[in-house]
């Protein structure tokens, strides 16, 4: 016996979730949706994480694409905080991690991706963040108010935008990248040479085919 059923489950809290509903509710659908979701907060846009809303430009409340009063005023279930561990697709069944059980009609699997932590050695140490989640995204957000240096590992987007607003709350940011040069993938000399000089005309510091071996 299950103890929950939707026409509609989404397995995962994030936009592709959140916009999966809106769009069930604009089409008629009524009740019979629900959201089973390993973070603890209702769903949220990630992208303000490390722009505006690590700068402090962005109140928290501004982030989330589907609150919990949203949901219940139009019968969506959330599941906070309870990943699924196991999917049987005969049986239209989804196991989650406190052993709900939750049948469904039709299925949506939106459940991203995991972070790739360091394990070298200093790795347990406090002082290093991660950027992910929203908890994750206030955590570094307090660090700065304290922080005069900084080090990000890793020169691709994300970590090209920690930079920009680290640098902008006045820390003094050094990046270490693997690769010889931004952007390296595009293959245009133009655009890494473009956002190198940017990056080092805001006093922020490359460090080229490297990576941390050691914190």
């Amino acid at each position: 016996m299950a103890d929950y059923h939707d026409d509609f489950l989404m397995i995962g809290g994030g936009l592709t979730a959140a916009t999966a509903v809106r769009q069930l509710l604009l089409a008629g659908q009524q009740d019979g949706i629900g959201v089973l979701a390993e973070e603890k907060a209702a769903p949220y846009d990630r992208q303000p994480l490390s722009k505006e809303f690590l700068l402090g430009e962005l109140d928290r409340d501004k982030v989330f694409l589907l609150t919990e009063a949203f949901c219940q005023e139009h019968g969506v279930g959330l599941h906070l905080g309870n990943p699924a561990v196991s999917l049987d697709t005969t049986a239209h069944l989804v196991t989650a991690a406190d052993g709900s059980r939750f049948t469904y009609g039709k299925l949506l699997i939106a459940s991203g991706c995991h972070l790739r932590r360091l394990t070298i050695p200093g790795s347990e140490l406090p002082g290093l963040f991660y950027l992910r989640t929203l908890e994750e995204s206030e955590a570094l957000r307090a660090a700065t108010t304290e922080a005069r240096q900084a080090v990000v590992i890793g020169g691709g987007f994300i970590g090209l935008e920690v930079a920009s607003v680290l640098a902008q709350l006045g820390l003094s940011v050094s990046i270490i990248h693997h690769s010889d040069r931004l952007f390296e993938k595009f293959a245009s000399d133009e655009i890494s040479t473009f956002f190198e000089e940017l990056f080092a005309g805001h006093g922020v510091h490359m460090i080229y085919n490297d990576e941390a071996v050691q914190l």
